[in-house]
């Protein structure tokens, strides 16, 4: 029981290479079912790489929707201090335009 547990945590130590290749009985179980899914994985990357460029198209529409509304609403921001700015200078003349009023008055 002693040897299992120093080749366990010798696995850990100095790396999964040194121990793959030595390919010990307690490694077996770990190879065999590695083996067992690698080809799972296989097809699941292909459905995903499949998948993954229809999600960089929808990634890169988004971005770019994304974009376009803070375009549209920087110009918003910029319409509104224009407003604002000309709703400021024309209430100072107003307000000039009244003061003058009362000193006729």
């Amino acid at each position: 029981m002693g040897s299992v547990l120093k080749k366990f945590w010798g696995f850990f130590e100095e790396g999964t290479d040194a121990e793959f290749s030595q390919s010990s009985p307690a490694c077996e179980p770990v190879e065999m079912v590695y083996g067992e899914i690698q080809p799972a994985r296989t097809d699941r990357n292909f459905i995903d790489s499949h998948n993954a460029s229809s999600f960089a198209q929808t990634a890169t529409q988004l971005r770019d929707l994304l974009s376009r509304i803070n375009s549209e609403k920087l110009q918003s921001q910029e319409q509104l201090r224009s407003l604002k700015s000309d709703f400021n200078e024309r209430m100072k003349s107003l307000e000039l335009s009244v003061e003058d009023l009362c000193r006729w008055l």
